[in-house]
């Protein structure tokens, strides 16, 4: 019986112009690595994985296209059906070396966190797809040791949170009917989006804090933003959404405004609003994160007033 092979595509950070080039540096790289085994024989590499106890392999081809996105001098890396670890193993060692591993066949690079499982590594789970389809869901991820599920809608591609609580249920007791509502929740847009989301912390993980508090705004610091006891300074950080990249970048432009400052009584929503107002970005805002440390400033009557620093990631921009 023929072993099947699921295959990723090595992408560097700045371009693959010439992939044996490429495939050498990355070979040599993974030479030096304790965990990894590499035996290389013409334009492939045997990498065995002591992470895995299995071998996986690496090689370079001048042609490949997939549905959506065209590459040229493609570094190939295959893995065997159901051998995740060595995939992850790989995808660890490489991504602070300026490589990322990419799914060709559904379109997105892995994420930096090895404990999120690519679903379409390993054999499918008939029961839990059942569930995911009866809701017009497929699974894409897991976290690993959990039932935390993230999903593309088969409608309109974007990528929900499963209720993890709800999902055990229904898989013990196949006769229940849920409402959609309360079995998953949106949480990106698309693929490329999730992927950039969740490498910044931005995506959540509770399905029932996201359906009761939103997931637009993630507030680190615990000050209340909602309805502020004094004025609070804000130091906005932007950065950009890159679709082709599936990531954020640091922002290229900062909006002149005249204050920075939340008035007594105001909100961070009203803040956002004004930055949406102003016509300055012409895009809109994704999700915001308020970083855990409250710092001060003095006021004309030496009076302490909180800054907070407020990363805005923006979708991409329009020209």
């Amino acid at each position: 019986m023929s072993v099947q092979l699921i295959n990723y595509f090595v992408l560097a950070e700045g371009s693959l112009d010439d992939a044996s080039l490429e495939f050498d540096k990355l070979v040599n790289f993974l030479s030096t690595r304790d965990n990894f085994r590499v035996n290389i024989k013409d334009n492939q590499a045997s990498i065995f994985s002591l992470d895995s106890g299995k071998t996986s392999f690496l090689k370079f081809k001048i042609e490949k296209k997939t549905k959506d996105v065209s590459f040229n001098n493609q570094i190939v890396y295959s893995i065997e059906k159901d051998d995740w670890e060595s995939a992850k193993s790989l995808n660890n060692a490489i991504k602070n070396y300026g490589y990322r591993l990419f799914n060709p066949t559904f379109g997105f690079f892995l994420v930096n966190s090895e404990n999120l499982t690519d679903l379409s590594a390993l054999s499918p789970d008939k029961k839990i797809n059942d569930i995911f389809k009866s809701f017009g869901l497929a699974p894409l991820f897991k976290y690993e040791n959990s039932l935390v599920y993230y999903a593309i809608n088969k409608k309109d591609k974007s990528i929900h949170l499963v209720n993890r609580h709800l999902l055990e249920f229904l898989s013990l007791n196949q006769k229940a009917v849920a409402e959609k509502k309360y079995f998953s929740i949106k949480v990106a847009d698309d693929i490329s989006h999730f992927i950039a989301l969740f490498d910044r912390g931005l995506i959540p993980i509770s399905f029932y804090q996201a359906y009761f508090e939103g997931n637009k705004i993630i507030n680190l610091s615990g000050y209340n933003l909602l309805k502020t006891d004094e004025n609070i300074i804000i130091t906005p950080v932007f950065f950009e959404f890159v679709s082709n990249r599936q990531a954020f970048r640091s922002g290229q432009k900062t909006p002149f405004m005249k204050e920075n400052i939340i008035q007594k009584g105001g909100s961070i929503e009203n803040y956002l609003k004004q930055l949406d107002e102003g016509a300055f970005f012409k895009s809109k805002i994704i999700c915001v994160k308020v970083a855990q440390d409250v710092s001060f400033e003095i006021d004309k009557n030496k009076k302490p007033i909180p800054r907070l620093t407020v990363s805005i990631f923006l979708d991409e921009q329009n020209n």
